[in-house]
């Protein structure tokens, strides 16, 4: 699959895509995710994608390593903040 369900670290969760090595969407609540998921996999399946992140916590970092070295450290640090800071912000 070409994209994978990161939890940020404000608590919420975003879309990375391997396609273009960037957050496709971010802020998104337990609900948001699990119908983004529901657009390309089963609905009985999307909760386990969505669980899945919140077991491997290291995916967010892993993100933001990989924007760093694609797009630079001025995009990574602009991801860092959007999903850092509270929703809405």
């Amino acid at each position: 699959m070409a994209w994978r369900i990161i939890q940020q670290p404000n608590g919420l969760y975003a879309r990375f895509s391997e396609v273009v090595d960037d957050v496709t969407h971010y802020d998104m609540t337990y609900a948001e995710v699990v119908e983004v998921c529901c657009e390309y996999m089963g609905r009985n399946d999307a909760p386990s994608k969505v669980e899945n992140a919140n077991r491997r916590t290291e995916r967010y970092n892993e993100a933001i390593r990989i924007i760093r070295e694609i797009h630079g450290a001025e995009m990574a640090t602009v991801r860092h903040t959007q999903m850092t800071q509270p929703a809405g912000q």
